[in-house]
């Protein structure tokens, strides 16, 4: 009892945990006899995390906690369309004609994005 009255309402100590449960259901899925996919666990633990998690974050760390797993989301997100960007820019300086015949395309789909999103902003704003 007196230990986890120590851990509730200190935010570091409440993020850490949300990692480390992170890091565990990772390394339990895919580091042992259960063979199961560490992605699809953790999205499972995120979910449960959503649902029922909230009672065993204090509310004063509730804050800290999502804005932790938003920064870490949006570093993330960053991370693998730089990298696939390098990805495709090298591929394309490895074969000229890949960028060649590619690259209207590219235009053409960089314009109906933003045309989709435009209209999506003007019918949900």
């Amino acid at each position: 009892q007196k230990s986890l009255s120590r851990v509730f309402n200190d935010p570091p100590t409440e993020v850490t945990l949300t990692v480390l449960a992170a890091f565990g259901v990772m390394l339990l899925a895919e580091g042992t006899v259960l063979e199961v996919s560490g992605v699809l666990a953790v999205v499972t633990l995120g979910l449960t995390m959503a649902a029922k998690g909230k009672f065993f974050i204090s509310s004063c760390s509730v804050e800290v906690v999502e804005h932790f797993w938003s920064m870490l989301g949006y570093l993330a997100n960053t991370v693998i369309f730089f990298v696939s960007g390098l990805i495709v820019a090298a591929r394309a300086a490895s074969d000229p004609s890949l960028l060649g015949s590619s690259l209207w395309r590219a235009v053409v789909l960089w314009i109906l994005l933003h045309a989709v999103r435009a209209i999506m902003l003007f019918v949900l704003w």
